[in-house]
Order: C-alpha cells, then sequence, then structure tokens
C-alpha cells in the first residue's frame, strides 16, 4: 500500500483576519481620538459635571486629571 496523498490544486480563500495597521500608521492626534471614541461611554461623566462636581467637590479636578491619565496611557498603547 502506499501512503502517499494526492494534493489538489491550491483554493484562494479570503482571509478572516482584519489588515493590521503598520508602525506610525496614525500620528498623536488621531490616536487620542481614536482612543477617547472607544471611552465614550464613559464621557458620561461630562454630561453629569454638575453632579460629579457636587459629590466629590473638592477632589473633582484630581478626579478628571486622574481620566485624563487613563485616556493618555490607553492611546501610548496604541502608538
Amino acid at each position: 500500500m502506499d501512503s502517499i496523498i494526492k494534493q489538489g490544486p491550491e483554493i484562494a480563500v479570503p482571509s478572516l483576519c482584519p489588515p493590521l495597521v503598520q508602525g506610525n500608521a496614525l500620528d498623536l492626534f488621531e490616536t487620542v481620538a481614536w482612543s477617547l471614541a472607544n471611552m465614550a461611554h464613559a464621557g458620561g461623566i461630562f454630561v453629569a459635571l454638575g453632579f460629579t462636581v457636587s459629590l466629590l467637590r473638592a477632589r473633582a479636578p484630581w478626579a478628571f486629571l486622574l481620566a485624563m491619565a487613563a485616556s493618555f496611557a490607553s492611546a501610548n498603547t496604541l502608538r
């Protein structure tokens, strides 16, 4: 008995994976904008600014600085 497997013609199958983004394809502004768009659900704090400040009082600026640092850290991972 022969154990030879005959192969047929190759068939082109479209890739299911999206194309990868090349390095430095996005500048800083585009990266930050994309990151903020992904975190739009967390942007509700800016809509309820008065409520947020009334709850946090003097700590409100720290909360916004912390949120800004998190946004920049997320944007930095994309670059």
